[in-house]
């Protein structure tokens, strides 16, 4: 019986002082997490972040600390795996609380980001969509619209950007950028010149060379049209000469580049619609002053605004 309550004393004499101590080092351990971060060590700063958040999980803190997590991989250019952590702060119903909306909210913008940054446009658009839907107050939805519309402008909407303008259009009139009609106008004037069909430079491929003419790519076409026509013709005289092997060889190697030649062309009309795309959206940055606001504050304040794409936490 001594035995036994002299166990019991020396046990509580080893571990009172531990359990003392477990909140200052918890508190050490999220330290340690944002100086990781701060140092540009995002894996190490998402595992420890991930830490904190399991051994907290239902706290503030501990659902800070998995936001950051997400933001840390976000950083580190593990996209996939960043989508995995916004979606479990982003999944349900959108949150009664006001100091969840700031995450869910962010978590919806974040997972547009990583999205866009995996070249899934659609992808970005639903994320952004969703805080539409939800509609958790006027601001986070023109916010998610004015993001939107930026996203219609990179990730491809073809002119003459119907959906881009649309997007920035269904803001509330006094969230809308004292430069926004002018912008819409722009868009509209920018949507109506210039821009090639990858449809029609594939038709006009049929003539070996035109489609990369249609794109102004001119040497490209010389190039094309003459080694075509030269293949073709080669394939053709060694039919008519009797040598139907070599017909059959050279008629093969001409249908592969005649192949290439119609894609080749389409592809040439897109990297063109590309380039002007990203100028066009230089030129708007500068004329504008205006981008994407996106300030995630994960404390479950209000975004703020500003005018540069901003991951910061």
């Amino acid at each position: 019986m001594h035995g036994v309550r002299f166990f019991y004393a020396l046990t509580m004499f080893l571990f009172i002082p531990l359990l003392c101590h477990a909140e200052p080092l918890d508190e050490n351990l999220y330290a340690f997490a944002a100086a990781l971060y701060d140092q540009g060590d995002f894996r190490g700063a998402a595992t420890e972040f991930k830490r904190y958040a399991f051994l907290h999980p239902d706290t503030v803190k501990g659902k800070i600390a998995e936001f950051k997590a997400g933001m840390s991989l976000y950083h580190a250019g593990d996209w996939p795996l960043a989508i995995s952590t916004f979606s479990r702060i982003a999944s349900g119903a959108f949150p009664e609380m006001a100091s969840e909306t700031g995450r869910w909210e962010g978590a919806c913008h974040m997972l547009s980001a990583c999205r866009r940054q995996l070249g899934d446009g659609p992808g970005a658009i639903q994320a952004l969509q969703n805080i539409v839907s939800a509609r958790p107050d006027p601001g986070a939805v023109d916010r998610a619209y004015y993001v939107m519309g930026w996203t219609f402008l990179e990730m491809g909407d073809a002119p003459p950007f119907a959906n881009a303008i649309e997007a920035f259009t269904r803001m509330s009139p006094e969230a809308q950028p004292e430069t926004s009609d002018a912008l819409i106008q722009w868009l509209n004037t920018e949507g109506k010149n210039g821009w090639k069909s990858s449809a029609l430079g594939g038709m006009l491929s049929l003539i070996p060379g035109a489609g990369y003419a249609y794109a102004g790519r001119y040497q490209d076409a010389l190039v094309a049209a003459l080694l075509n026509t030269g293949l073709i013709l080669a394939s053709v005289d060694a039919f008519e000469d009797g040598h139907a092997a070599l017909g059959a060889v050279i008629g093969t190697v001409a249908f592969g580049f005649y192949s290439g030649n119609i894609y080749g062309g389409m592809q040439s009309v897109r990297k063109r619609n590309d380039a002007r795309r990203k100028k066009m959206i230089e030129t708007a940055v500068k004329r504008f002053k205006l981008r994407p606001i996106i300030r995630v504050n994960p404390s479950g304040k209000t975004f703020m605004p500003g005018f540069s794409v901003d991951f910061s936490i």
